[in-house]
């Protein structure tokens, strides 16, 4: 990948790349994105003798606390792309391998909305002041089938203990 101007090269992660296919899943750190004109950046392909210069650790500055794809088979460690490398820790008995779904950008995992059925991401270090009114952002691509109860998509602090926690029911 490369700036506009073609010269500089940007950070990027491989999410995932299928060859045969043609398909590449690539998150790509721009410096800057305007909201009033297009952010133009190039992507060069075609040399099989081009080295990989994927660098998820690099593309997620010290501003993201975690940054978790969930393309991993659903009952493996779902790996975290920052340096800090936060794995999830466990899952809920009622996730299995056939909850890998496909997602908008590369995979997902379908959780269900029982208590058996979400991701422990554990004790992720907090980014300092999160409860003393700092700002968070959490962002999450979520499609709901339905809403019963106290559904819960991201929780802190639950009765599994006090870890963040990505579930689509109770927990």
């Amino acid at each position: 990948f490369k700036d506009a101007g073609g010269a500089a090269s940007l950070v990027f992660e491989r999410e995932s790349f299928d060859k045969a296919a043609g398909n590449l899943v690539a998150w790509v750190k721009v410096p800057i994105v305007s909201g009033t004109a297009n952010t133009d950046f190039f992507l060069y392909y075609g040399d099989n003798n081009a080295i990989d210069m994927s660098n998820a650790a690099g593309t997620w500055d010290a501003n993201f606390a975690t940054v978790w794809h969930l393309d991993e088979v659903p009952t493996a460690a779902q790996l975290d792309s920052t340096s800090p490398a936060n794995n999830s820790t466990g899952y809920g008995s009622g996730i299995t391998n056939a909850d890998s779904v496909a997602g908008v950008i590369g995979q997902g995992i379908n959780i269900g909305a029982t208590a058996t059925e979400y991701i422990n991401f554990g004790n992720v270090n907090d980014p300092p002041g999160v409860y003393s009114g700092a700002v968070l952002t959490l962002s999450a691509w979520v499609k709901m089938n339905a809403l019963a109860g106290n559904n819960a998509i991201v929780s802190k602090g639950t009765t599994t203990g006090y870890n963040w926690m990505l579930a689509g029911g109770p927990v």
